[in-house]
């Protein structure tokens, strides 16, 4: 088998079947779709049962049991991939679709071509309430980066290297990556804690570890940006400063266990802009203490005059309230 797409989904059984069927049209034959199914409840138990029922036998569905708020999707991928057989694995949001259905018959012509390669990028479409979003949102400008520096192509994808993506300032979506089972299997996967940005973990962990990367500049799906109105989806269970520590979380990570040194200088940067963020947060929600403490948390990570100027407001602010109140 040369590709293993693992879905991890809940609740969403008719946005699944169109993930499923995005993948059932590929060009490319080798291909398992592994679903795991992360404790969906109510009337879309029987949902699933049926779509199981009915799809094609390379579709596989795994069932979890049902636990409040689900397992989460980096659980659930990581189980997909100890139960898939694919050489390379792919991912697929429950509720996106490729739109390229060439996609994967592209992906294994540049693999093959290029012993070294561990990752193949590429990129999607944001869609908001069904209206393209304007980018570059992920790595839209890597080719533009590559061409510049001369890098060479393979078939249709350029060979890049990690400082290519450092300067793009962002990172892949789950929807657009694609990696070597054994590149999977010595980074151990996902991080199950986290449950927001858990690409972007994923993305400086791969990236710190792969021998080559491969990058096609084209657009192969289609990405729904989820409506902050529902709460289906784990960036929209979860609160403005929960994101912003896992962000930290990641950050740090990324900063104490990287070897190349480009990776733990990009952590570094947007430790210091999470940081920073979360002080204008707190301030903004009157706890002026916890504010100053983390500005100067955000100063020690990366120093700044404008931000030095700006915590010494903050710690003036922070002992005139202090005397008011004692």
């Amino acid at each position: 088998m040369d590709f293993s797409v693992i879905i991890a989904s809940r609740n969403r059984p008719a946005l699944l079947l169109q993930a499923i069927q995005s993948v059932l049209v590929q060009t490319h034959a080798s291909v398992e779709i592994v679903v795991v199914n992360d404790g969906s409840d109510g009337d879309n138990v029987a949902a699933y049962q049926k779509l199981d029922n009915e799809l094609p036998d390379r579709v596989r569905f795994f069932n979890m049991p049902q636990v409040s708020n689900g397992h989460g999707q980096s659980f659930g991928i990581n189980r997909g991939a100890e139960i898939s057989t694919g050489k390379y694995v792919c991912f697929l949001d429950d509720d996106d679709f490729w739109t390229d259905p060439n996609h994967l018959e592209r992906a294994f012509k540049c693999l093959q071509a290029d012993p070294t390669a561990e990752v193949y990028l590429s990129n999607q479409i944001a869609y908001k309430n069904d209206i393209a979003l304007p980018g570059p949102i992920w790595l839209e400008p890597v080719a533009k980066i590559a061409r510049m520096r001369g890098a060479r192509k393979v078939h249709d994808a350029l060979v890049i290297i990690v400082d290519d993506l450092i300067k793009c300032g962002s990172h892949c979506h789950f929807n657009t990556t694609i990696v070597s089972r054994d590149l999977f299997q010595r980074i151990k996967g996902l991080d199950q804690f986290i449950r927001y940005e858990n690409d972007r973990d994923f993305y400086l962990r791969y990236l710190d570890k792969a021998t080559g990367i491969l990058y096609y500049p084209g657009f192969v799906s289609h990405h729904r940006v989820p409506d902050t109105t529902q709460k289906e989806n784990s960036s929209t269970r979860t609160t403005f400063l929960e994101k912003m520590f896992y962000r930290t979380y990641i950050y740090n990570k990324a900063r104490l266990f990287s070897t190349r040194k480009e990776i733990r200088r990009f952590a570094a940067i947007g430790q210091g802009y999470t940081l920073r963020v979360i002080a204008s947060d707190l301030i903004s929600a009157g706890r002026i203490g916890d504010a100053f403490s983390f500005a100067r948390e955000a100063l020690a990570v990366r120093f700044g005059i404008k931000w030095l100027l700006y915590c010494c407001y903050i710690g003036v602010k922070t002992l005139f309230r202090f005397r008011i109140f004692k």
